[in-house]
């Protein structure tokens, strides 16, 4: 380390060179020290660069400015610098600081904007004005690709409106039915026309007339919102009422007038069965028009034990009895259980009903 100058008493400009040069330093003195809070002229003699400093910052390890690169260079030598980097714009302004605007413009589109230096010599750096007809160019490429695979694919389509991005919805009208609606590109290509596919959202009259026209004497009623939220149903023969899905309706028709299942307008059991299969435990709820012990095979009725079984005279009331247990204790229930030839859905893995103290024998 060396010696420390203390220089409110030794103020000369040839100690000062002389600490210079054993700090092995590129600055040469080039005007007189008068002060020593008062700047002196300074040459680099590596790079030329000439500037003015105190002398207790000429001692400091930072050396010359320029050759530190701490110069703010000229606006021509910044020009050099971006042309150097194939940046392809002009720079124009007051140059002064880093913290000054510059006026650019893009030799290639004529884009103009203002913006500092360091964001022109960025890595990162890209014209707006060239990136944008860049994306409308990518834009227009994927349109017209669009357009042949429609037609390779036998989609029969008119698109509304332009190819914006990938994810972005695109307008269309089915020429074969006239329906119009928007989709991704992606779902454009991968499914046909919604309508003359019968994926579009129905409404009400809409699954009304689907169920006429399978004849089925069945009325709907209610607020239609997809094919797996229930509406309310009657039948037009037996004036049975329930609640299905419009999906169920296309396959089955009235529960009461059917052979087959639960009938509501027959008198029902309500069970609650005790189920032991190897090491695990569930209990189950049910109803039924028959007994308990024609409700199921002999392969399943050697794993179960009834814990209570009551007849209803009204169907209906069997199926809300079921219906309140099953959503009291819903965080109770078993999934992915598939135990029984039927009915799984129904299993609990707790005694809910806490009846398992009751015993009314095997089936």
């Amino acid at each position: 380390m060396g010696k420390r100058l203390d220089w409110d008493v030794i103020c000369t400009r040839e100690l000062l060179q002389e600490e210079l040069l054993r700090r092995n330093s590129t600055v040469i003195l080039t005007s007189d020290l008068i002060k020593c809070t008062q700047p002196i002229q300074c040459l680099c003699s590596q790079c030329g660069y000439t500037w003015e400093a105190t002398p207790s910052n000429l001692i400091k390890p930072t050396g010359c400015a320029k050759c530190a690169k701490r110069v703010i260079p000229t606006l021509a030598e910044l020009q050099d610098l971006l042309d150097s980097l194939n940046r392809n714009v002009v720079v124009s302004g007051s140059y002064e600081s880093s913290y000054d605007k510059l006026d650019v413009v893009c030799k290639l589109c004529n884009y103009e904007w203002v913006t500092f230096a360091a964001n022109l010599k960025s890595k990162t750096f890209a014209c707006k004005g060239c990136r944008t007809i860049e994306k409308k160019d990518k834009a227009q490429a994927e349109h017209q690709a669009l357009v042949k695979d429609l037609e390779a694919m036998g989609k029969d389509f008119t698109l509304l409106s332009n190819f914006k991005t990938r994810k972005s919805h695109i307008d269309f009208m089915c020429n074969i039915c006239g329906y119009k609606d928007k989709k991704i590109p992606l779902h454009l290509r991968l499914h046909g026309c919604y309508n003359c596919s019968h994926l579009k959202k129905l409404s009400l009259d809409e699954v009304q007339l689907r169920l006429d026209s399978q004849d089925k004497k069945i009325k709907v009623t209610g607020e239609y919102v997809n094919t797996s939220t229930h509406l309310s149903c009657e039948c037009l023969v037996c004036a049975n009422t329930w609640e299905a899905t419009p999906g169920s309706l296309r396959r089955t028709g009235c529960p009461s007038c059917a052979d087959y299942g639960f009938t509501p307008s027959k008198p029902g059991y309500l069970y609650y069965i005790r189920i032991n299969h190897q090491q695990d435990v569930f209990w189950k709820v049910g109803i039924t028009n028959v007994g308990v012990k024609d409700r199921f095979p002999a392969k399943d009725r050697k794993f179960m034990t009834v814990l209570y079984c009551h007849l209803f005279e009204d169907g209906h009331d069997a199926i809300n009895a079921e219906k309140n247990i099953l959503r009291l204790f819903k965080e109770y229930k078993a999934h992915n259980i598939n135990l029984l030839s039927s009915g799984n859905t129904e299993l609990f893995t707790k005694d809910v009903l806490q009846m398992d103290h009751l015993f009314w024998g095997p089936i």
